[in-house]
């Protein structure tokens, strides 16, 4: 499949994409002092809203955690040739491949997490994603033979990690590595990460939908999220007051395509490689984007219980989960989350689950 995103935008779409991005961060025109920058990077717009004063070592700054995000997507994109992970895909069966010590540590800790997921999150599923093409409104369902085939090889066993020369493989010749539930958040905390370094004290990384917060706004307000709608195109269902740390929405409305009544969207179901079902929108409150990419991915998996017990089970994770009711969006709530005090139109179906 091949990824036309970056040929095929033109400047009135890109426009478009910005100021969607704008209008889900309810933070960025409710404030005089916020400014933005955003791009195009990793197939999606990436925006960075500072509140700093306008100086060169600022702007400087910003421009340096732009460019951190592209050396990450050119080692982490799955559709680079040159990648590292297009070169541990390209030698599955036969050779570990040299990575760079950032391509080993986001697999490493993609890894860790993805054990506490029960295999809701697992980055071997490019065997079975690589049968769908979601940017294409006329394609087909995946053939069903073939993901029994991708199927067998999607397993936290295919993957070889060698610590000491930091080397990483695939055992079988149809494994393939996918980052797509974690690539993005681990950029944003490296751009944070670099923000930080060189003098920022207040900023927002977004990089379509995943986010991370560096300090307090000014005069100590919280940061204010907005939550798109999962049905209602260009509209805010929910808003989250954040102090810190980062957000991550995972929905069925990015890439998908509809066949005869039914939505086939990206986030596949790594058990089965169809997408999965019964959740239209997780939201994910973590320490880091990373985290909370991954477990949105992994709790949309899951479902809504058992997504929700697994957020319950995580210190300093928070969630919300929207899915599909008899009549109209439920959403079951972590009992820490964050939510702003505007009612929600939203039933609210009751969760026994808490933290012990």
């Amino acid at each position: 499949m091949e990824n036309k995103l970056g040929k095929l935008l033109t400047t009135a779409f890109v426009t478009a994409l910005v100021a969607l991005a704008i209008a889900r961060l309810g933070t960025l025109r409710e404030n005089p002092l916020a400014r933005h920058r955003s791009r195009i990077i990793m197939d999606t717009v990436v925006t960075i809203q500072i509140y700093e004063s306008d100086s060169l070592q600022i702007e400087r700054a910003v421009e340096a955690a732009f460019s951190e995000i592209e050396r990450l997507e050119g080692m982490l994109s799955v559709w680079l040739p040159s990648s590292d992970i297009s070169k541990i895909n390209d030698d599955a069966g036969s050779s570990l491949v040299s990575v760079s010590p950032e391509t080993w540590q986001v697999i490493a800790r993609t890894q860790e997490i993805s054990l506490l997921t029960d295999g809701a999150f697992e980055i071997t599923v490019g065997a079975v994603m690589r049968l769908w093409d979601f940017q294409n409104q006329g394609a087909p369902i995946a053939d069903q033979a073939a993901l029994q085939r991708g199927l067998s090889f999607v397993d936290p066993h295919q993957v070889l990690l060698d610590s000491i020369r930091t080397k990483i493989g695939l055992r079988g010749r149809g494994a393939a590595l996918d980052l797509g539930g974690a690539a993005k958040g681990y950029a944003v905390d490296k751009a944070v990460e670099v923000l930080r370094k060189k003098g920022v004290k207040t900023a927002l990384v977004d990089a379509g939908g995943d986010i991370r917060l560096l300090g307090r706004k000014p005069l100590g307000e919280t940061w204010k999220i907005g939550i798109r709608h999962p049905r209602a195109q260009g509209e805010i269902i929910e808003v989250l007051e954040v102090d810190s740390g980062a957000v991550a929405t995972s929905g069925d409305y990015e890439r998908y395509f509809d066949r005869d009544g039914v939505r086939y969207h990206h986030i596949l179901n790594p058990k089965t490689g169809m997408p999965a079902r019964g959740v239209v929108s997780v939201t994910i409150l973590a320490k880091t984007a990373l985290e909370a990419d991954i477990l949105s991915t992994a709790v949309f998996v899951l479902g809504p219980e058992k997504g929700m017990n697994l957020i319950e089970q995580l210190n300093k994770v928070e969630g919300i989960i929207y899915f599909e009711g008899p009549e109209k969006l439920r959403r079951l709530v972590s009992s820490g989350c964050p939510l702003s005090k505007k009612e929600n139109e939203l039933s609210t179906t009751p969760f026994s689950a808490r933290r012990s």
